[in-house]
C-alpha cells in the first residue's frame, strides 16, 4: 500500500504498491459549496479542483499537506499541543514516517495515511484541510485535524520501507 496518487479531475489511477498483492484505485474527491440537482448536469469547479490543479506525482508526494502532518506530530511530541487520542500512541509516533497513501478528501483537502519507520506495524491517518481563495486561486492555511490509529497492520517491516524508498527516489522519510 505504500504509494501516492496522481489524480486529474475525475480520473482514476491504479497505483503500484510496495507489495504485489495490494493495489489501490484512487478517485479524486471534491468539495463544493453548491449543491447540484439531478437535472443540473453543468460541471461546477470544486475547491479541490483548484487545490490540486496540475499536480503531478511530484506534488502528490511532497506538499504542504504532508508538512502540516509533520508539524502536527512534532508539536504534539514537543508538548505544544495536546491530543488525548494520541496519548496511548506517544511511543509509536516518535521519529520519521513514510507516506502510505494520499488522496483528495471528499469534504476538501486530503486524507493521508502514514507509517512510522520505527513502528511499521501501525498505520495512522489524518485529514488536512486548507483554505482556497477562489478569486486568486491560492491555497493557504493548512490545518491538520488530528492523527488516528487505523488499527491496520499492513505487514510492512523496516526493510520493506527501505526497499520501497530505494525504488522510489521521489519518496522519502518525513
Amino acid at each position: 500500500m505504500l504509494m501516492s496518487c496522481n489524480n486529474q479531475n475525475g480520473t482514476k489511477e491504479t497505483v503500484t504498491p510496495i507489495k504485489d498483492s495490494i493495489s489501490v484505485n484512487v478517485d479524486i474527491a471534491a468539495d463544493t459549496t453548491e449543491c447540484e440537482s439531478a437535472e443540473d448536469t453543468t460541471y461546477r469547479e470544486t475547491l479541490n479542483d483548484i487545490r490540486f490543479e496540475g499536480w503531478t506525482m511530484k506534488e502528490w508526494v511532497d506538499n504542504e499537506y504532508i508538512r502540516e502532518v509533520r508539524r502536527y506530530i512534532d508539536a504534539y511530541n514537543n508538548g505544544e499541543i495536546s491530543d488525548p487520542d494520541l496519548d496511548k500512541y506517544k511511543d509509536y509516533i516518535q521519529g520519521k514516517f513514510v507516506l502510505a497513501d494520499i488522496q483528495p478528501f471528499i469534504l476538501g483537502g486530503v486524507e493521508i495515511y502514514i507509517i512510522f519507520y520505527d513502528n511499521p506495524e501501525k498505520t495512522f491517518s489524518s485529514v488536512v484541510y486548507s483554505t482556497v481563495n477562489e478569486d486568486t486561486r491560492t491555497v493557504t492555511n493548512y490545518r491538520c485535524y488530528g492523527l488516528k490509529n487505523e488499527n491496520i497492520d499492513l505487514g510492512f517491516s523496516q526493510e520493506d520501507i527501505l526497499q520501497f524508498l530505494k525504488g522510489r527516489p521521489d519518496q522519502r522519510l518525513w
